[in-house]
């Protein structure tokens, strides 16, 4: 008798991609949101104030270059339009990965449960608080591009001040929470849970969201906020809540920075100034309730979706 055919060998394709290959997409994503608006704005700005600094003796201020409002709103509209390039980039990934299927591969239109959406509202103020006593206690040790004689974060939030209200949330809430959302915990998310689970997409994801703004205080702090929207998102199924959360977080140090509603901020601000420690205990036990009450109800979330 002859010998039976071997079974054949099933091998089976990894899903998701791995950790190179996102921090690679990573960096090519930020080249395309930075460099290209970046030499578009220089083009623009050197045709503006060009001839200015051409005319003025040989040691020329460099207040003209970043004093001047037409700069701003140069500045200001290359930042809308860098984040908008970002928007098309991810979606031109999502449609390579996912064909006409990505926005249910990455939850990119399911509407949050009513609670899950009361729930990180009511997180807010204590999120507010663990931050603003975090950014108290560790900015002094933080290197800063500031620290290399360059522009940084101060500035860029001084530059807000000057801006019509509507145009700064417009440049700093809305757009970037569409755009670092969809490429974060849309398509970033969707290739590294897919391949290791839950716990390395957080903190991998989280990481590249705060490598993403470069600045070292920022993405520190990016790194830290991307964990608690990576954990909302996983828990909802919803990225339209994660964006609302992106953008009521950037909406609200705009509105801070301008001075508006002082009579709410000014409060929490004197409570992280006299007792922030104390502050930062209670608003930390806060946010772990609530983030465990929306871990706890993410199947009935889930269960709603089949």
């Amino acid at each position: 008798m002859s010998e039976p055919y071997p079974p054949p060998q099933i091998t089976t394709r990894k899903k998701g991609f791995g950790l190179i290959f996102s921090g690679l997409i990573t960096f090519i994503y930020t080249l395309v949101m930075q460099v290209v608006p970046s030499l578009i704005g220089i083009i623009i700005i050197l045709a503006l104030v060009g001839p200015k600094v051409a005319s003025q003796p040989e040691e020329t201020p460099p207040e003209i270059w970043t004093d001047d409002p037409q700069v701003e709103k140069v500045l200001i509209g290359i930042l809308m339009f860098s984040h908008l390039l970002g928007v098309g980039f991810t979606l031109l990934l999502l449609r390579l990965r996912y064909g006409s299927a990505w926005s249910r591969r990455i939850h990119a239109f399911r509407k949050p449960s009513l609670t899950h959406l009361i729930l990180m509202l009511a997180s807010l103020p204590a999120l507010l608080v663990c931050f603003g006593v975090l950014e108290a206690y560790l900015l002094p040790y933080i290197p800063s591009s500031k620290d290399l004689g360059l522009p940084g974060l101060n500035e860029f939030m001084e530059s807000i001040k000057r801006l019509p209200l509507g145009l700064a949330i417009v440049a700093i809430a809305v757009l970037p929470a569409i755009n670092e959302e969809l490429f974060c915990r849309g398509f970033l998310n969707s290739g590294i849970l897919a391949r290791y689970g839950g716990l390395i997409s957080v903190v991998w994801v989280s990481f590249l969201f705060g490598v993403m703004h470069l600045e070292p205080p920022q993405a520190l702090f990016a790194m830290l906020f991307g964990i608690v929207i990576h954990l909302v998102y996983l828990a909802s199924r919803s990225l339209p809540l994660a964006m609302l959360l992106h953008f009521l977080n950037n909406a609200l140090v705009v509105i801070e920075t301008k001075g508006k509603l002082s009579s709410v901020f000014s409060p929490m601000k004197s409570q992280i100034e006299t007792n922030p420690w104390p502050s930062f205990a209670v608003s930390s036990v806060i946010l772990f309730t609530i983030g465990l009450m929306i871990w706890k109800t993410r199947s009935r979330s889930e269960e709603n979706q089949k």
